[in-house]
């Protein structure tokens, strides 16, 4: 209860610098200017906190997460401080355009403050029911990751937004999840369109449900859009044929792909950076309904990814 109570505090002072903010733009004083910066920051750090003391019970379960577990269990996804803040700078631009072209500006100040206002008390009301992590939906996640550990030798997780689990194997090979509930986007970013900007044309997404990666030799780099998390979709170029093999999973099957490449991936151990290598490639899908039965039922989702992990890995003697 304290952790919601700090939640309800902060979203409290982040409602009330709206207010503060549009009496400034009335009549700027330093005191009211001062009082504003005060209850945003105070707000931040207060839901900072939050997030912290719900995302310490994974910790407390032996789940040893590298970077992004400040994100996981959000109803949609998690959200930084740079969404926000790319959310306000789009809104303010689109209202000074309007302004400008409607030959208002000498009313901008009170337009600004209106429209201000508004997004702040839609951001106090949708955050902490859909981009603030809830307790319940983590631990549900906790069943996932803790039988997924148990099945295989995992050094560490990592969640990369946008993109999804990463899963570091002691032999050096690397998994990623990128179904629900691993799977959300962000709001309010421009990663999609930067996705396929980026991309080269020899590249291609590798956007399949569940990837296994054998690397046999990488570099990091650092990525700004890592460092910010916006991250960029795992890309691959392939140089070598792809083969197919089918694998019968709780008795669904599954098509299974296999290739080689050089794939470009969020690194799975430090955040801000991405890992470039050639790899063995294993990758398959998992459809519609198991992921819709597995949104309910977490332990059957756990059973799924478990036995087809261990499937794909058996199949191609990895």
């Amino acid at each position: 209860m304290l952790n919601v109570a700090i939640l309800v505090l902060g979203m409290l002072l982040i409602f009330l610098h709206s207010i503060m903010l549009g009496a400034w733009l009335e009549e700027p004083t330093a005191d009211t200017l001062y009082a504003t910066i005060l209850f945003l920051a105070i707000g931040v750090i207060l839901i900072w906190i939050s997030r912290r003391m719900n995302t310490s019970k994974v910790i407390k379960e032996g789940l040893n997460f590298k970077y992004g577990l400040s994100y996981l269990g959000c109803a949609m996804c998690g959200v930084n401080l740079l969404d926000a803040v790319a959310l306000y700078l789009f809104v303010t631009a689109v209202t000074f355009f309007v302004a400008l072209f409607e030959g208002k500006l000498a009313v901008f100040n009170e337009l600004f403050g209106a429209i201000y206002f508004i997004m702040t008390v839609a951001v106090c009301l949708t955050y902490p029911i859909f981009y603030h992590p809830l307790l319940g939906r983590l631990m549900d996640m906790v069943v996932i990751l803790k039988d997924l550990k148990s099945k295989f030798k995992i050094a560490y997780f990592s969640y990369a937004r946008n993109v999804g689990l990463l899963m570091k194997f002691e032999d050096g090979s690397i998994a990623l999840v990128t179904i629900p509930p691993f799977s959300e986007e962000a709001p309010f970013t421009p990663v999609a369109i930067l996705d396929e900007k980026l991309k080269k044309r020899d590249e291609e997404f590798l956007d399949a449900s569940v990837i296994i990666l054998k690397p046999y030799d990488g570099t990091k780099h650092f990525s700004i859009f890592s460092a910010i998390e916006w991250h960029l979709q795992p890309r691959m170029r392939r140089i070598d044929k792809v083969e197919l093999k089918e694998i019968s999973v709780k008795s669904r099957i599954f098509r299974c792909y296999r290739t080689k490449g050089e794939v470009d991936i969020p690194h799975p151990e430090k955040k801000g950076y991405r890992l470039k290598m050639v790899a063995d490639v294993i990758y398959t899908n998992i459809s519609r309904k198991v992921i819709k039965r597995g949104d309910k039922n977490p332990k059957y989702l756990a059973r799924v990814l478990s036995l087809l992990i261990s499937e794909m890995l058996n199949s191609y003697d990895f």
